[in-house]
């Protein structure tokens, strides 16, 4: 919803009122370039994690092991 809000509707709001903003098209096109590198993030993170593990987060850092399914063992 804030990727809708911030880059689409403002490029939209200026085409319907026909107002040329460059501050109105930096902003979005920045705000798009962010929204793309943080799903850039998110599906690297969601690659290389397995699905079992338990992710924690502090400040900058992403911390995570992988949490026991039950009674199987792994084999080392």
């Amino acid at each position: 919803m804030p990727f809708l809000v911030i880059s689409i509707v403002p490029l939209l709001a200026s085409a319907v009122l026909q107002v040329a903003s460059g501050w109105i098209a930096f902003v979005s096109v920045l705000n798009t370039l962010c929204a793309c590198v943080d799903l850039l993030l998110a599906s690297s993170v969601l690659i290389q994690i397995p699905s079992t593990a338990i992710v924690r987060f502090k400040s900058w850092k992403i911390f995570w092991k992988e949490h026991d399914t039950g009674g199987q063992k792994r084999p080392l």
